[in-house]
């Protein structure tokens, strides 16, 4: 069998479903786990991409185009690609064609990651930098760093919350900046 050397991208349908949760179950240390409802309403607004190799669903990327009511930043809120699909350029492509997808307004793409996880190379790799950190779930003592891209050519300082309320805790989390230097 032939590999196609580029994966075919597309919107997530509902028949997708079993795909997505089977990579949320296996990957849910790094990705979190959204609830059915929750994530056929993502795919019902359009904001979950899917990457195929030979027809066949192999990754995902699930994104939306405004973060704490800010229109100038866009949020990744999970992304995953099927083990044995890795290390085939998937994932680069579903974060390009997320970050291309974004409206011109908007200047900059961020998202959360652990930061005992080796995503954060992925994330690096593709010119995100860590710009601020918050305390994950008590029961796991993780941190989380957030991670930003300019998109559109834009420059300047990265925009960085006060504070986040979503996920797993559901409570107000403080976001402290990373010190530079």
């Amino acid at each position: 069998m032939t590999r196609s050397l580029a994966p075919t991208l597309r919107a997530a349908e509902p028949a997708d479903w079993a795909f997505l949760d089977h990579l949320q179950r296996r990957y849910h240390h790094a990705i979190g786990y959204l609830s059915r409802a929750a994530l056929a309403e993502a795919i019902d607004r359009r904001r979950v991409l899917l990457a195929l190799e030979n027809g066949e669903p192999a990754g995902y990327v699930y994104g939306k185009a405004h973060y704490q009511r800010r229109a100038d930043v866009a949020i990744i809120f999970q992304a995953a690609v099927s083990y044995d699909a890795r290390r085939r350029l998937l994932g680069t492509a579903l974060v390009d064609a997320f970050a291309r997808s974004l409206a011109p307004s908007v200047n900059q793409m961020c998202l959360w990651c652990a930061t005992d996880l080796d995503a954060s190379l992925f994330w690096s790799a593709l010119g995100f930098r860590a710009v601020a950190s918050r305390d994950g779930a008590r029961r796991s003592r993780r941190t989380h760093a957030l991670w930003c891209r300019h998109v559109h050519d834009a420059q300047g300082p990265f925009w960085i919350p006060e504070s986040t309320r979503g996920g797993v805790m559901r409570e107000v989390r403080s976001v402290q900046p990373m010190p530079t230097g």
